[in-house]
């Protein structure tokens, strides 16, 4: 079992949101883009519809895939795979309440690219936070 530190950015607020746990990376980059799911709906009250699309960004192509085609057809199959059960099922199932619910959108973003615009940027930083100990004056939330 691997452990992990999951790091998401708010970019406008410059918040970190980590969520550490143990289990394999793209658990990780899952928990990562599930805490700003729950960090947004928490945020916003059940009635108010954002003005403005929430932009995820995640170097996690397996994660992208899951929020853009996979999550209706685990859905539709009861979250299954050839009588698989779906990995991190609770998860993928939070994000697919929210994601009804609110205004988002998510963009995959290559990894572990040195450029110079700012989404490479961001998660340069994000990647670099999650190798970073310890933990000071920023969200926790427990996996």
């Amino acid at each position: 079992m691997w452990k992990y530190r999951a790091v998401a950015l708010q970019i406008q607020t410059e918040e970190k949101i980590i969520t550490e746990g143990e289990d394999s990376a793209q658990a990780g980059e899952l928990a990562a883009v599930w805490s700003i799911f729950q960090h947004e709906a928490q945020s916003s009250s059940p009635e108010a519809q954002p003005s403005s699309p929430v932009y995820i960004h995640t170097d996690s192509y397996a994660t992208f895939q899951g929020c853009t085609e996979w999550l209706s057809f685990w859905e539709q199959n009861g979250w299954e795979v050839n009588q698989v059960p779906v990995r991190q099922k609770e998860k993928w199932q939070d994000i697919l309440q929210i994601v009804k619910q609110g205004n988002f959108a998510i963009a995959w973003v290559a990894s572990h690219q040195h450029e110079s615009n700012p989404t490479s940027q961001w998660n340069s930083e994000a990647d670099e936070s999650s190798r970073l100990a310890p933990l000071q004056n920023e969200h926790i939330m427990e996996n």
